[in-house]
Formats: structure tokens, C-alpha cells, sequence
């Protein structure tokens, strides 16, 4: 008879352990990854659009309860609001699809640019006072065309310039940063309300008009001075001109050899 201990491992602890240490090791991939690549800077264009139209969702609540005088029921202008960022999500994509070849990414990555100066023409609008409640829902609509131009088409950059087995942990990155973003700007804007004391949705609309104004200012810098998708064309006219070298210098190294 054989008397002792024996320390058997947990099945399960063990498959906990993997998969924790599976995932500790993606994230650290894909935040090396990202650092490394000429275009890891594309992750944060949702974040920046998210840092204005988190709070939008806010002050449309705000809006809606406005005395107007059009509509006597703050639920249907706050329907109506809701439904022109529908239409506006729907009618940017389309607006800009003709101007995007993903054969050349720079113009995605432009369309992108000119989207954040599309959502600052509608955090304009909502900063002027006494305007009605049928050119606010304009102002919905065109600000949400902006958000839906830059999320699209960000989207489509990370798919085309990232490399196929990494793809996943950059669009998770990419949701991830845009939807903390989001939150953080929501916040914000009930601070700015109740406890700054701005006025909604003016005063807030001008703090998010200068915000966007901000952001777009640095992503044209990055557009126009080659990053991203523009570095991305650079590389592919240099591959090609090594080509095109090594094709030209093939049939002279042959006339030496004979």
C-alpha cells in the first residue's frame, strides 16, 4: 500500500491562468504593434470625433426640452432629433463614397478630415441662439453626417493598411478608445452644465465648436504632412521605384556575365 500526497492541478484554474495570459499577450501585441506602424496614430480619429459627439447626445435631451413653440410634447422634438442623426449617419457615407479609393487610402484618410470640419458647421449652428427647432435638427443632421463619415472611413483605413492577423486587436483598440471618448465627453458635458453653469446648448455647442476646431487642426497637420495613409504611398513609390531599378540593372549584370 502506497501512502502520500499528491497535488493534482486544477483543470480549470489552469484554462483561467491560459487565457488570462492569452489575452495579456494580445493586448501587449497589438500595443506594439500599433507603436511601431507608420499609421498606429489612426486609432485615436473615432476618439477625437467622439470627444464632441458624446456630449451632443446630452444636449439633444437638452434641446428637446426647450419651449420652442413648434411642438408642445418634448418627447416628439426629441424623436425628431434623434431620427435626423439617423438620416445624417446614413446620408455622410454616401455623400463622400464617390471621393474614396481604398487603392489610395489618402483619400479616405482626407475624407476623414473634411468630416470633422463637416461636424463643426453643425456645433456652430447649435451655438447661435434663437434659432428654431427645425434649423436645430439641420444642425443634427449635419453634425451626425461628420460622425459617420469619420467612423466609416476610419474604419476602412485600419482594414486596409493593417496587416490581416493583427486587424482584430486594431479594431478592438479603435472601438475601445472611441467609446471611452464617448463616455468621457458626455461626462464633461453635464460638468459644464451643472457645475461650470455654461448654458445649453449654446455656450457648450461654442466649447465643442473650439474643440473641434482643435482636433481638426491637428489631423489636416497630419494629413498634409505625409502620415498615415500618406506615408503608406510613399513606401509603395519607393518599393516600386527599387523595382523598377532592379528590373533596369537586370539585363546589364547578364551582358557582363557573357
Amino acid at each position: 500500500m502506497i501512502s502520500g500526497n499528491f497535488n493534482v492541478s486544477d483543470p480549470n484554474k489552469d484554462q483561467k491562468e491560459s487565457a488570462c495570459y492569452q489575452f495579456k499577450g494580445m493586448v501587449v501585441d497589438g500595443a506594439q504593434y500599433l507603436s511601431s506602424s507608420f499609421f498606429g496614430a489612426l486609432v485615436f480619429l473615432k476618439a477625437s470625433a467622439g470627444l464632441s459627439y458624446g456630449a451632443c447626445d446630452v444636449l439633444n435631451v437638452v434641446i428637446s426640452e426647450l419651449d420652442y413653440g413648434d411642438f408642445d410634447d418634448s418627447s416628439k422634438r426629441l424623436g425628431i432629433l434623434f431620427s435626423m442623426v439617423g438620416v445624417g449617419c446614413l446620408v455622410g457615407p454616401l455623400l463622400t463614397e464617390p471621393m474614396v479609393d481604398l487603392n489610395r487610402p489618402t483619400t479616405a484618410q482626407l475624407v476623414c478630415v473634411i468630416a470633422f470640419g463637416v461636424s463643426i458647421v453643425g456645433h456652430i449652428g447649435w451655438s447661435i441662439q434663437g434659432l428654431p427647432f427645425w434649423c436645430m435638427s439641420f444642425f443634427a443632421l449635419i453634425r451626425s453626417a461628420g460622425s459617420s463619415i469619420n467612423w466609416i472611413n476610419s474604419t476602412l483605413l485600419l482594414q486596409e493598411l493593417s496587416a490581416p492577423d493583427m486587424l482584430g486587436r486594431v479594431l478592438a483598440a479603435d472601438y475601445a478608445l472611441a467609446l471611452l471618448a464617448e463616455a468621457l465627453s458626455a461626462y464633461m458635458c453635464g460638468v459644464l452644465i451643472d457645475q461650470i453653469g455654461l448654458s445649453a446648448p449654446d455656450e457648450v455647442s461654442f466649447t465643442l465648436t473650439i474643440l473641434s476646431i482643435l482636433t481638426t487642426t491637428i489631423w489636416a497637420w497630419y494629413h498634409f504632412s505625409g502620415r498615415g495613409a500618406g506615408k503608406y504611398v510613399l513606401t509603395l513609390q519607393e518599393d516600386s521605384k527599387l523595382t523598377f531599378a532592379i528590373g533596369e540593372s537586370t539585363p546589364m549584370l547578364q551582358c557582363n556575365n557573357d
